[in-house]
């Protein structure tokens, strides 16, 4: 390998790795070449690791400036606009409709303000061949229904910092419930869907979380097992939010 550094940027890793694999059977030496060290080596292993431990701060600071110069962007009203059915972008990274998508996402909509659930959508469009954004797959499930109805784009606005990387070690994307700053720019582009529409639809999505809340609440039960190996026991239901 190059360096520690292009081995790995997490010293726990790069340990256990190192470990994993000189405890094989014959062992397995790693040789890194701008360093000058071999894992087979028994005084290796401090050098590597503080090297290694290096690498992860640099990762840390480089992951800290990218999320700094992002949210930066999104204080100044410059978004990120990732490609979505419907809208493809022009030359200047704006927004375009593209008609042969809109009418999907218009009638995925209208399907919904109708009363069609979101699985009796997914099935209605794979049995009727309608490709999905990447033309490859053109079976859809009810989640991509729902991230369609969800999307603000449709309406014309951008929300922006709706989700961050936690965790730069994990890169784990989670949801954005307050824990950093959120930006919301109206009229950003031009609209396939109109903004009642959009925000009636977002009323019927939320009034079917409630009553699906509702629904769990309901079941949560205390059962005692009677009988059997596990009698005595209670059953715990993972589901259960309380």
């Amino acid at each position: 390998t190059k360096s520690v550094s292009r081995f790995a940027r997490n010293l726990v890793d790069c340990i256990s790795t190192i470990r994993l694999l000189k405890n094989l059977t014959p062992p397995v030496g790693i040789y890194f070449e701008n360093d000058r060290l071999n894992t087979l080596d028994q005084t290796s292993e401090t050098f590597i690791a503080f090297i290694s431990c290096m690498a992860q701060e640099e990762s840390a600071k480089k992951s800290e400036a990218v999320k700094y110069g992002i949210r930066k962007k999104f204080a100044v009203g410059i978004p990120r606009c990732p490609r979505i059915l419907g809208y493809d972008k022009d030359s200047d990274g704006k927004y375009v409709i593209v008609e042969e998508e809109a009418k999907i996402v218009r009638m995925i909509f209208s399907f919904y303000l109708d009363g069609y659930s979101t699985t009796s959508i997914a099935d209605s469009l794979t049995r009727a061949g309608v490709p999905t954004i990447t033309g490859q797959n053109p079976i859809w499930s009810p989640n991509v229904v729902i991230s369609i109805l969800r999307n603000e784009k449709y309406c014309g606005d951008v929300a922006m910092q709706k989700t961050f990387v936690k965790d730069y070690l994990t890169h784990k994307t989670v949801k954005n419930t307050g824990q950093v700053q959120a930006y919301l720019l109206l009229k950003h582009h031009k609209p396939i869907i109109a903004k009642a529409e959009w925000e009636r639809v977002q009323e019927l999505l939320e009034n079917w979380r409630t009553r699906n809340k509702r629904k769990v609440r309901k079941r949560q039960k205390i059962v005692t097992v009677k009988r059997g190996r596990f009698a005595g026991y209670i059953i715990i239901d993972t589901s259960w939010t309380d």
